[in-house]
């Protein structure tokens, strides 16, 4: 993610120490990327797939521990990252990879799987969310990166609306929910399924 600050600028590989370094770190920056989200990919699949929320076990603790380890996870990332020198702007850059690559994620897994999009799998979604958000807001160090993790709360939210208002525009929308795209909410939502 490239902020409004940061200015691009065309680099010219000459075999330089300072560009083997370069090299070393975007590669170390990718590698650290995969293994992350493959790490977490699995879990939030089975969040996905588990449709016993609230039923068939004890309230939620699927989710509450699935959430408990995504948070610890993604600290002892950070403190990892941190232990092994690595540069404060790269340490943060994956951290906010791998939140934003939690939203994606679960956008995917939801448009490939309409059976998902109920308001069931909403309050599911949101409640794993708001876990993480409770837990990342008990670490001083991840407390700032909640805001990463946005666009994933307001896809939960989404689902548990109460659309029998039929007087909800697309500006009070985009109040409710400034991380969702209009694209986004329109192509979860022509799928919604009440339940």
């Amino acid at each position: 993610v490239v902020s409004h600050e940061e200015i691009t600028k065309k680099v010219e590989r000459d075999g330089s120490l300072r560009n083997q370094i370069l090299d070393i770190q975007y590669l170390y920056f990718i590698k650290t990327i995969q293994i992350t989200t493959q790490k977490i990919s699995g879990f939030i699949e089975g969040i996905n797939k588990d449709n016993q929320c609230f039923e068939k076990r004890r309230a939620a603790e699927f989710e509450q521990m699935t959430a408990h380890y995504f948070v610890n996870y993604i600290k002892h990332l950070y403190e990892q990252l941190g232990k092994n020198n690595v540069n404060k702007n790269t340490q943060h850059q994956i951290i906010v990879q791998t939140l934003h690559f939690v939203g994606n994620y679960i956008l995917d897994i939801l448009l490939k799987n309409e059976q998902y999009i109920t308001c069931g799998k909403g309050l599911q979604l949101k409640f794993f969310f708001n876990n993480i958000e409770m837990e990342m807001s008990d670490i001083k160090i991840l407390d700032p990166y909640r805001k990463d993790i946005q666009n994933a709360v307001e896809i939960s939210s989404l689902f548990v609306l109460d659309y029998s208002n039929k007087n909800v525009s697309y500006e009070d929308m985009k109040l409710m929910f400034p991380h969702l795209s209009g694209c986004v909410m329109y192509a979860l939502l022509s799928k919604f399924k009440p339940d």
